[in-house]
């Protein structure tokens, strides 16, 4: 399964992990940025210059303030429901 690895080290809001996502992915300049455009382009495909199986690899999570902490675990929730709902081929991985 391809890594995507995201350095969370400075991220200081929720929009900084879904540009970082849509930068891993290699998604294009015009996508969303919100989560439902992230579930529309990760599960429904066919946006991004990357296509499932992969995983996301948080680092240095030890370093992130509250705010983005929550958005890692609610997009780790939201990944766990898309693999459970639609059979998507991705997965989440934090490191501190």
């Amino acid at each position: 399964m391809r890594e995507i690895i995201l350095d969370a080290s400075r991220w200081r809001t929720d929009v900084d992990l879904i540009e970082a996502v849509i930068k891993g992915l290699e998604g294009p300049d015009w996508h969303g940025r919100n989560y439902n455009a992230l579930y529309d382009s990760i599960v429904g495909g066919s946006i991004n210059s990357i296509e499932p199986p992969y995983e996301f690899v948080f680092t240095h999570f030890g370093t992130v303030n509250a705010e983005v902490g929550d958005a890692i675990r609610y997009f780790r929730e939201q990944i766990m429901e898309w693999r459970a709902r639609d059979r998507a081929e991705i997965n989440l991985r934090v490191e501190v």
